[in-house]
């Protein structure tokens, strides 16, 4: 794949100030009939030359729409207003002015390149609840909260809910951005950007919240794609999602490894939909890893964990007793059980955090 793609007039002579600065790929493509076309396969980064061209090419924002993990550079002559409003709404994210600079040029088209960690793989954990109540978000935000104290870089919690969400109100944070930022702007976001939209919790975990209760926000495998990409920029230890159910069709044909837990509880709904719910993720995913975590354990329940692991075929990783005052004035307060690794919740949470943190290191099949 072309790391980077030029179009336009000018094309030639950009590539050759590119191809001197930076040690990428670089397919100049000359004529203006040529952008939707011709980008197969998909480049990581778009140069624009629309030096002599009158405001912002029309096909940028219709192509941005189509590929929303496509970073682009507009190489322009005017930096009026209007023009550097139009460019942000079709989804350009970086300007170079004419005359261009070489230096400019390559520091703009790498501002857009994605980045790995030094060990080329940003950890990512997704919780996802067999059934409505289950409490997937008090997972998510208590496990995030332990590997904040574990790791030893940041660790990102993203709310995933198409609609409403409340990792936010578990973490304490009333964020003036959330969700519906980072997808009405993902043509152009990075991990600058990312870090824009997310609030510090105060358990030190940065939060990006859910998108309220307005109306759905629109997410797709494209989207999921260019948030991960933008926190791998951003340089965080580990990301954690709270997924809603609704939402996993975002994560078909996802390329990025990740870990899944599946939330549970020992009622017959939880356990016959667990068992639906992982059989699509196994059948969905080339690669991943699969465990479950049952919640609100109770020993006198009729279903035990031997039950719902045969029920589900899924590894049961973690059970965490029932304590619904303890959580209930846990979020209350904004205060997740993990900030205290004393009470019994809160060993649990950060036993849970250790054994995926094992899991991420550990070799290991395939579900």
């Amino acid at each position: 794949m072309a790391a980077v793609t030029i179009v336009g007039r000018g094309a030639l002579e950009l590539q050759a100030m590119l191809s001197a600065t930076q040690n990428v790929t670089v397919q100049a493509l000359e004529g203006e009939a040529v952008a939707m076309a011709a980008l197969s396969p998909v480049p990581e980064v778009l140069v624009v030359d629309a030096r002599g061209v009158t405001g912002v090419p029309d096909w940028i924002a219709a192509l941005t729409r189509r590929v929303p993990t496509l970073g682009v550079v507009l190489v322009t002559t005017s930096l009026e207003a209007d023009v550097l409003l139009a460019a942000m709404r079709a989804g350009v994210a970086e300007v170079v002015p004419s005359p261009v600079d070489a230096t400019a040029l390559a520091r703009a088209v790498a501002s857009l390149q994605r980045h790995t960690p030094s060990n080329g793989v940003l950890p990512v954990t997704v919780f996802v609840g067999a059934k409505g109540g289950v409490g997937t978000t008090t997972a998510a935000v208590n496990v995030s909260t332990a590997l904040g104290a574990t790791r030893t870089g940041r660790v990102l919690l993203l709310d995933m809910h198409p609609i409403g969400g409340d990792v936010a109100l578990a973490c304490g944070v009333d964020p003036p951005r959330s969700l519906r930022d980072a997808v009405q702007s993902v043509g152009r976001l990075d991990g600058a950007l990312l870090k824009g939209l997310v609030v510090e919790s105060t358990s030190g975990v940065d939060v990006l919240a859910g998108p309220g209760w307005t109306e759905a926000v629109p997410l797709d495998h494209a989207t999921v794609a260019r948030l991960l990409a933008a926190a791998t920029d951003a340089h965080y230890a580990h990301a954690v999602i709270d997924l809603s159910r609704h939402a996993l069709g975002a994560f078909r044909s996802l390329r990025t490894s990740l870990s899944w837990v599946l939330l549970l509880t020992q009622e017959l709904p939880a356990v016959r939909n667990g068992a639906a719910l992982a059989s699509a993720l196994c059948e969905r995913a080339e690669s991943m890893r699969l465990a479950a975590v049952v919640n609100r354990y109770d020993t006198r329940a009729e279903l035990t964990i031997d039950d719902i692991a045969d029920a589900v075929g899924v590894p049961i990783v973690q059970s965490v007793r029932s304590d619904y005052s303890a959580a209930i004035k846990a979020l209350h307060a904004g205060k997740p059980l993990a900030l205290s690794s004393r009470s019994a919740l809160g060993k649990a949470w950060h036993a849970l955090a250790l054994q995926l943190t094992r899991a991420d290191h550990a070799s290991q099949d395939t579900v």
